[in-house]
């Protein structure tokens, strides 16, 4: 069977996995956030700070992995030109829209709430963010002017690298086997983990542009996990491998990950050691738990099923609005001094239900689906 044509169905669950699993964690920042104003449990507060670590350990790094993997599945039978006009489209429009109706309602309450500091819930304040530009116009959806980036990048060396030179790529990610990979991943690894926070430093620039809302230190950050699904998709003697249990990257996830938890917050406290050993972690934790989860995924996941089908759809839409259902709900409890892990739970249940039935009444609307989906509605 021709690869750019065959499902990978447990790829398509992960994705929407790991785009719905914004929502425990986006829960958990908020609950850590508001547990310093009440005489909340400490035990709750450690449970939740672990749950909120361990997503963030591989959340994003297993997303982008993906994104690489429907790129270049895509790229195989669509001219890159096309795809990135079409990606443009599909990822631009909902950023744009998301960012205009959903963030200035996200600011307000992020100043009722006393978030800013300096700045209290006034309008004038709200105005003033309103009118400056900056992360917080970004928020959840940074990962968007990311994602397109790398689509602008592998679409612009495709033809180059990947058709004009198949056999050398071809030839070059076959030697990529088992013990191979683990070796040649970890170093590349290391290495970029080192570079991305190195070159910041030597040239003088933190290399972000209108006022953060393109953050290149973040995107080249998780370009290699986006390369690494690129090249999974375009050679699946590769991709197999990669799903294939390995104790050697079994036990670099766990120890990756330990480590990472521990140094897992602020740096501001950190030593220059500390910093670097939290900056390898968190990218060995990345990769090789992200391993981990793909070979669970490909053993458990790996089917057609109706419920699949809804996650993928509605997930986009469902990450789209949770912030602001959370952010309100989390508002609320500043004033119920309630355990920790109460909120956790209501936040994780009414964020999801609530963002569902705002996703479906998008799916029912032709122009709110261009909106916020970047597509026309389809029959699920």
């Amino acid at each position: 069977m021709d690869q750019s044509k065959a499902r990978v169905h447990f790829m398509d669950s992960g994705r929407a996995l790991f785009m719905l699993l914004g929502i425990p964690y986006h829960a958990a920042m908020i609950c850590l956030v508001n547990a310093g104003r009440g005489p909340y449990a400490p035990v709750s507060f450690e449970v939740i700070s672990l749950m909120a670590a361990v997503i963030n350990a591989f959340r994003m790094p297993a997303f982008f992995i993906i994104a690489g993997f429907f790129s270049a599945l895509i790229l195989m039978r669509k001219a890159p030109a096309a795809w990135l006009k079409s990606r443009f489209f599909r990822l631009g429009v909902p950023f744009i829209c998301a960012t205009i109706v959903i963030n200035p309602f996200q600011m307000y309450l992020s100043l009722i709430s006393g978030h800013y500091a300096g700045m209290s819930g006034n309008w004038g304040d709200w105005w003033t963010l309103m009118t400056t530009s900056g992360q917080h116009w970004v928020r959840h959806l940074w990962f968007l002017p990311s994602l397109l980036i790398m689509s602008a990048l592998i679409a612009l060396i495709w033809k180059p690298v990947f058709v004009r030179h198949a056999d050398r790529v071809t030839a070059l990610l076959k030697l990529c086997h088992r013990w191979y990979a683990v070796a040649a991943l970890t170093g590349i690894a290391v290495v970029w983990a080192i570079g991305v926070k190195a070159v910041p430093a030597v040239i003088g620039h933190d290399l972000t542009f209108f006022s953060t809302i393109i953050n290149l230190p973040m995107t080249a950050t998780y370009l290699p996990y986006f390369l690494l699904g690129v090249a999974l998709c375009y050679e699946r003697r590769l991709f197999t491998a990669f799903l294939n249990f390995s104790l050697p990257s079994l036990i670099i996830a766990s120890i990756s990950l330990a480590v990472f938890i521990m140094f897992w917050g602020g740096t501001d406290d950190l030593t220059t050691f500390q910093k670097l050993t939290k900056t390898l972690s968190g990218a060995l934790t990345g990769l090789y738990v992200s391993q981990c989860l793909f070979v669970l995924l490909s053993r458990h996941m790996n089917g057609h099923s109706r419920l699949t089908e809804w996650m993928v759809y509605f997930s986009f839409s469902i990450y789209l609005f949770h912030q602001p259902v959370l952010e309100a709900m989390g508002y609320g409890f500043i004033f119920v001094p309630w355990n920790p892990l109460v909120e956790f739970v209501i936040m994780n249940v009414v964020g999801l239900v609530v963002s569902l039935g705002i996703a479906w009444v998008i799916h029912k609307s032709v122009a709110l689906s261009l909106m916020f989906n970047g597509a026309r509605p389809k029959q699920i």
